[in-house]
């Protein structure tokens, strides 16, 4: 038995035999799956007889735990590192309910999302991702999302029983209306 790492996804064998006159199929390039992998090698003597060899290549399943990249309410989070398990990142004040996207870098992984993940307040909001990867290999991010406090105190209209004003702007303070 032969263990490799996940990242090798195929073997090359070239068996040679001890006589000249010995045939030899099997060799070259064989693609692995994860787990046990097995390869005949057979040999054949110039009397026509046969022996099998069998080799059997165990390939590990991948412990890859981490996230490519993440978008939050469809923005991609560019600050946000997949070597580092606790950061904080930063949002815009118009993101209310996030819709968090989780990007792994293996296929192989799966992810569950917990925290203040319904509804973001200004401030600090926690968000945390665990990955599982494929051998059960965990890792565990902690996101401190912030998201500033709003700066936009402007009114959109004005209405009352008598009258509305739909035109509201910023830079005029005082309105008048005859009724």
């Amino acid at each position: 038995v032969v263990t490799v790492d996940n990242a090798i996804d195929f073997v090359e064998i070239d068996a040679v035999a001890e006589a000249e006159e010995t045939t030899v199929s099997c060799a070259g390039k064989h693609n692995l799956s994860v787990g046990s992998n097995v390869i005949n090698i057979q040999t054949k003597a110039q009397d026509g007889t046969v022996q099998t060899y069998t080799l059997n290549v165990v390939r590990k399943q991948s412990s890859n735990s981490k996230i490519a990249s993440i978008k939050i309410s469809g923005v991609e989070i560019t600050e946000f590192s997949s070597d580092v398990l606790r950061q904080t990142l930063s949002v815009a004040d118009t993101v209310v309910k996030p819709e968090i996207e989780v990007k792994l870098q293996s296929e192989f992984a799966s992810y569950s999302i917990t925290g203040n993940t319904s509804r973001f307040y200004p401030g600090d909001n926690t968000v945390n991702i665990r990955v599982t990867a494929e051998d059960g290999s965990v890792s565990q991010y902690v996101l401190t999302v912030t998201k500033p406090f709003a700066t936009n105190n402007n009114l959109s209209s004005i209405t009352s029983s008598m009258f509305e004003i739909e035109a509201v702007y910023a830079e005029i303070e005082n309105y008048s209306d005859s009724v």
